[in-house]
């Protein structure tokens, strides 16, 4: 039976997947229905502070993303994730299908069961990575 014990810490789970572009196993994308078309899915257990998913795409200031607003159909800007880092706003376009899971995931406002979180990770020492990776909720309650 699976105990609490966990391979690594949530955030070096969070960098190890983020560096390495790949999703964790336990996740399945499955269709759900014409109008919401398909969503994320778990097959394993994960449990509260778990890092689940990186949200994957391409990092837009504010400006670039309220330019691609107006230029995107309703079906691309559902892919546009606005977010606040470093005191400024920020942008995700994950509208470019590459595969990853991230964007598929639901984004239910009222009752999410999960919740967002920031991650800096430094590859090699100098370029720096942004990612938006999945935390179950209550680890990091406000």
């Amino acid at each position: 039976m699976l105990g609490n014990k966990r391979r690594r810490i949530p955030l070096q789970d969070a960098e190890h997947h983020m560096t390495c572009e790949m999703d964790k196993p336990g996740l399945q994308e499955r269709f759900i229905s014409t109008y919401k078309d398909r969503g994320v899915f778990t097959t394993e257990a994960f449990f509260r502070g778990d890092f689940v998913l990186e949200y994957r795409g391409e990092l837009l200031s504010s400006e670039e993303s309220l330019d691609r607003t107006q230029h995107y159909t309703e079906a691309e800007n559902i892919f546009l994730f606005d977010f606040q880092w470093h005191g400024k706003n920020w942008c995700m376009d994950a509208s470019k299908e590459d595969g990853s899971l991230g964007r598929l995931v639901n984004d239910e406002h009222r009752n999410p069961t999960c919740k967002m979180r920031t991650v800096e990770t430094l590859q090699k020492g100098v370029s720096l990575k942004v990612g938006f990776p999945v935390i179950c909720p209550h680890i990091w309650v406000k």
